[in-house]
């Protein structure tokens, strides 16, 4: 489908058509596919250093040009070959700014990234811009020399460890913005929530958008939520045929399916807390159909609490959690969606799933109930009140009862990359599992990919609402 243009605007004589569009720092495609939702058409260029990255954006996006390259050794002018530039997008990395890196070591050359855009700005012209980061991104400042017990501290290299300067935060950026505005943008920047756009997951990110072209900056508005279209859920993203294997598995045994037995305490604890919370204290049950039969699931984050913070999980019907790289993401828990992370102990899987990171830390724990007790399932049965009245806390019966069966055992398993991607808002047709060579991405590439990358229902809501030449959600059906 071909795009249409708006209304024209004096003003808007800068788009003589739709231009060149770039994505920057581009992982797997979900800006990408944000921005072919909105335009109708592929990006005409992805940027980034990381080959797997832009192999598997590849193989979603075969019309878009690919360079594997440091944004700085790009020269966009040579991109546009005649053409002008139209709208650019950029991703610079989050690590350095997110809460999950507060107090740490930082590098400069990583938190500097962002002025790569003030750079293609000034030396392409381009009338839109958008950029993406954390939310603390706008706290960006000058770094010191950390110190500890009044000595100043060195790494293993003898190069000085350094640290966010707590007295300047935010100058760098307004220094940044500053420059925008000096090169003719107008320039604003708003937290937006993920959820909030259609993706069954919680992520909230700041975007900035900067033109120059006389049109006003829009932001979009809401399309899910309250007295809205309702929130997506992390039931949803949930394939309930996969397997979970019980918390009380031995050793040997967890050994032969390739699980880790037995658990962390904290973990533990976080499933106990989650069962207590959403199963036995929830009267209105979630309860997924499986071909097994019923069961009632919570997720279970895996980072970790603070001292004296209780255990963190979420239901399966609240949208995911914020999604980031790595491997720490979710497992199946009765009756809530359970993050094994710093402050967390689950959620109501009828809610988002909370933030996806590129580390696994969510995790499905599911609990299997009978109705008819043999002397086996009764002994676990007791198993099952034993560990919710040590975890938990709680005064329990000898056999938990829940809609009329007995509660036997307890199962976890972490979220697939599928279920995080789903998480995200991409489709079940996005690949990630094979790039464009044909070659296997390894599970632990996969979940860096989606922890990394943006939610593409953000991206094609913010293109929609300030892009001359995007496409109406009618002219895209």
């Amino acid at each position: 489908m071909t795009s249409v243009q708006r209304k024209a605007s004096p003003q808007s004589s800068l788009w003589l058509d739709r231009g060149v569009t770039m994505s920057y720092f581009a992982g797997g495609g979900g800006a990408c596919q944000g921005i072919k939702a909105a335009l109708g058409v592929e990006p005409d260029y992805a940027i980034n250093h990381d080959p797997v990255a832009l192999s598997v954006h590849k193989a979603n996006h075969p019309a878009t040009q690919t360079l594997t390259s440091d944004v700085w050794s790009v020269d966009a002018r040579l991109l546009l070959k005649n053409r002008t530039a139209g709208y650019i997008h950029f991703s610079p990395d989050c690590r350095h700014f997110s809460r999950a890196k507060s107090g740490k070591p930082v590098k400069k050359e990583i938190r500097g990234l962002a002025w790569v855009v003030a750079r293609v700005a000034a030396t392409t012209g381009v009338p839109l811009l958008t950029v993406e980061n954390v939310v603390e991104w706008s706290h960006w400042g000058p770094l010191i020399q950390a110190e500890k017990d009044g000595e100043k501290l060195f790494d293993e290299n003898g190069n000085a460890v350094m640290v966010p300067d707590p007295d300047k935060k935010g100058e760098t950026f307004k220094q940044w913005v500053a420059k925008l505005r000096s090169l003719g943008y107008t320039v604003e920047w708003s937290v937006l929530n993920a959820q909030d756009f259609g993706a069954p997951t919680s992520r909230k990110r700041l975007f900035v958008v900067a033109r120059r072209d006389g049109l006003p900056i829009v932001w979009p508005s809401a399309t899910h939520g309250p007295g809205l279209i309702p929130y997506r859920t992390a039931a949803e993203c949930i394939d309930w045929t996969t397997p979970a294997h019980s918390i009380f598995m031995s050793k040997d045994d967890a050994r032969v399916v390739g699980v880790r037995r037995p658990l962390a305490e904290n973990t533990l604890r976080r499933i106990a807390t989650g069962v207590k919370r959403f199963i036995l204290e929830q009267n209105d049950l979630f309860v997924a159909e499986t071909p097994d039969g019923d069961v009632i699931p919570y997720f279970v984050p895996r980072y970790g609490e603070r001292k004296g913070q209780e255990p963190r999980c979420r239901s399966a019907e609240r949208p995911f959690g914020t999604i980031v790289p790595g491997s720490n993401q979710g497992s199946l828990v009765l009756g809530c969606l359970a993050k094994h992370y710093t402050g967390v102990v689950g959620t109501d899987l009828r809610k988002p799933l909370g933030t996806i990171t590129a580390v696994d830390h969510h995790s499905l724990t599911r609990c299997d109930a009978v109705a008819v007790l043999t002397e086996e399932t009764r002994q676990r049965a007791v198993a099952v009140a034993d560990f919710i009245r040590e975890y938990a806390g709680c005064d329990v019966p000898e056999i938990i009862m829940v809609k009329g069966q007995a509660l036997v055992d307890i199962s976890m398993r972490m979220l697939t990359p599928r279920e995080l991607f789903r998480g995200q808002g991409f489709s079940d047709e996005f690949q990630f599992d094979v790039d464009a060579d044909g070659n296997a991405v390894t599970q632990k590439a996969a979940m860096r990919l989606v922890g990394n990358s943006v939610p593409p229902a953000m991206i094609e809501a913010l293109v929609r609402a300030n892009h001359p030449f995007a496409q109406t959600k009618e002219e895209a059906a």
